[in-house]
């Protein structure tokens, strides 16, 4: 019997990829099973995908894991019956990264069935013979049953892969409470929600440059200071890059991504500045970037406005 979660990494990078990929399993519930079946008993009942994901998961959903810290990943392993709520999820809400990821050859809503079904099979006890209209797995509902009780499937895999999947779910599932880790950048396009798909191109434009003005909210000296908020906002670029952007047509689409690749190198090029000991330069140089990049945000968003 080959065990899914045995090739698991070490790496938090990594891990978040391996789980994505996991995601695009047709059975994605034989992973649960491995992983719920090691996990030490609790009487509490599975917090929503929503609470495990937190204020990440929009940015998840159009950027994909890797997005969140490792921490998230961390939380959804060790509540693997969502697993199969944010496979849905990403099949149903997920951008054209997730399309990359998942390589989809298949309906999405029979790979989610698909998954239910078999994670059914192992969940839902059954109570005397079944006729033949029963033999039917039962799918489980989006919102699954408080109480259940495990079948012992788990006992029958061998003993040595028994051991090395305990290892590492001790390494990966310490028994702790679920806390949500709080954002590590706050501001900016790495902002929960201000790359949210609702509404028009205009207005969806004007956020993304009133998002980008926070960069003066703090105006640091300190040459480490400033590093870190020149860092913080070359992120938002690349969380802006991954996202879906579905507020916007194929050819906007084209040009934000045009310029926010030249907006990155720009900052890019100011942190070299900073590094080297140029701090008021490439502060300068940041914030002229920064009205520039705005303004052209804003001038795209009238544009969209009046057409």
């Amino acid at each position: 019997m080959t065990l899914d979660a045995l090739d698991m990494p070490d790496e938090p990078k990594q891990l978040a990829v391996w789980l994505e990929q996991k995601l695009a399993m047709p059975d994605l519930a034989a992973l649960t099973d491995e992983l719920s079946a090691f996990r030490e008993p609790s009487r509490a009942e599975a917090p929503e995908l929503r609470e495990l994901l937190g204020e990440w998961q929009d940015l998840v959903a159009s950027g994909g894991l890797k997005l969140a810290p490792p921490e998230v990943v961390r939380r959804l392993l060790s509540w693997p019956e969502r697993l199969l709520d944010l496979q849905e999820l990403v099949f149903q809400r997920g951008g054209r990264y997730w399309d990359r990821v998942l390589g989809l050859t298949a309906d999405p809503t029979e790979l989610v069935r698909h998954s239910r079904q078999r994670l059914s099979a192992v969940l839902l006890p059954v109570a005397g013979p079944m006729t033949p209209t029963e033999q039917t797995p039962t799918v489980l509902p989006l919102r699954r049953p408080s109480s259940r009780r495990r079948v012992g499937w788990a006992m029958g895999l061998a003993a040595a892969a028994a051991v090395l999947l305990a290892v590492l779910v001790s390494r990966y599932f310490p028994p702790a409470p679920i806390q949500i880790t709080p954002a590590e950048v706050a501001w900016g396009w790495n902002k929960p929600g201000v790359l949210a798909s609702d509404g028009p191109a205009s207005v969806y434009l004007n956020r993304l440059a009133d998002a980008a003005d926070e960069w003066f909210a703090e105006q640091p000296k300190d040459p480490a200071a400033v590093a870190k908020r020149l860092n913080e906002f070359r992120r938002g670029c690349t969380v802006l890059l991954l996202a879906e952007r579905r507020p916007l047509s194929e050819e906007d689409d084209k040009w934000l991504s045009e310029k926010c690749r030249q907006w990155a190198g720009n900052i890019d090029q100011e942190l070299a500045e900073v590094e080297a000991g140029q701090v008021e330069k490439g502060r300068g140089d940041a914030d002229e970037t920064v009205h520039r990049l705005a303004a052209a945000l804003r001038k795209k968003a009238k544009e969209r406005a009046l057409a």
